[in-house]
Formats: structure tokens, sequence, C-alpha cells
């Protein structure tokens, strides 16, 4: 955000990573990310809103024994491995990647479901950047331009949210 994005582009712009960070995760917590969203959600009268949330990107926050990738600046090399360096250095196995994946992704739904239930939004979309490739093509990560199905479609999953003012 801080590269591309300023407060004049929105009506305001939370950057939770800014002091949301959690050195030992290597990453944002969901729970931060869902905290602020219905924190401000709550007070401000946006006409849209736009909740980015760092999972299921790595590191595997459920799965601190598997070493894998911080979250770093773009272009800097963060400690742990990619998905390639850990199924082709570390000799972790596609069923494996895939579990510690899904169960990142779970552990942000979670975060999601609380959000849902906690602001009130008749259209709510559910939507992800991209995908990861596990093994598509010889491919494991996301490379920049490079252009097959498992990185490019993405979830488009419409919902809505009702505040019930239980958290």
């Amino acid at each position: 955000s801080e590269t591309y994005l300023s407060n004049v582009d929105f009506d305001y712009l939370e950057e939770v990573w800014r002091d949301g960070w959690d050195e030992e995760l290597g990453t944002i917590p969901a729970e931060e990310v869902t905290d602020r969203a219905i924190h401000y959600i709550r007070r401000m009268d946006a006409e849209r809103y736009i909740v980015h949330y760092m999972q299921p990107h790595l590191p595997f926050v459920t799965r601190p024994d598997i070493n894998s990738n911080m979250v770093t600046t773009a272009g800097v090399r963060g400690k742990g491995e990619s998905l390639g360096g850990l199924h082709n250095k570390e000799g972790y196995g596609k069923e494996e990647l895939w579990r510690a994946t899904c169960e990142n992704l779970k552990y942000v739904l979670d975060s999601v479901e609380v959000l849902l239930s906690n602001v009130n939004a008749e259209q709510t979309i559910i939507s992800a950047d991209h995908g990861e490739a596990f093994g598509e093509q010889n491919i494991w990560n996301h490379p920049c331009r490079t252009y097959i199905d498992s990185l490019t479609q993405v979830p488009w999953c419409p919902t809505s949210a009702v505040d019930s003012g239980n958290y």
C-alpha cells in the first residue's frame, strides 16, 4: 500500500501492516484485520469497503513447523521457503502442502465469518488476488506474467453481512 496507494485514493486507508504486524508469525494475523474492519465499518458511512487479508498467502500460520516464506516487501527475499522451495528443496509432498494451504484458508475464513456477522453489508464479495500453481506445468509459486488457470482464475463468492453486535 505504501508504494501504490494513498489516502487520496480512498475515504480512509487503514494500513494494518504498519502496527498490526506479528513478528513471530511473519505476517499480519487475520484477527487483527477483522478487528480493524469491524471497528471502522461500524463507525464510517462509506459506499463500499475493501478488507484485504494476507492469508492464505504464506507463511502457514496454522503450521509453524513448516518453514514457509514470511511476507516481505515485493522483491525482497524473506525468511523461509516458497511453495516451490518447500516442495523441491525441503521435500514436502504436494498433498501436505495442499493441506497446509487449506488450513491457512480455513484460518482466514474463520475471521471472515466473524467479520460478516458483525457488520452490515447487503452485498459482499469474497475473492482473492491469485492462486498457486501447486506443480501445474511444473510451476509451484505464482510468478508474474505466467498465465495458467490456477494462477489467474480467482473465486467470486457473493454473500451478505448482518451485524449481530456480539463482537
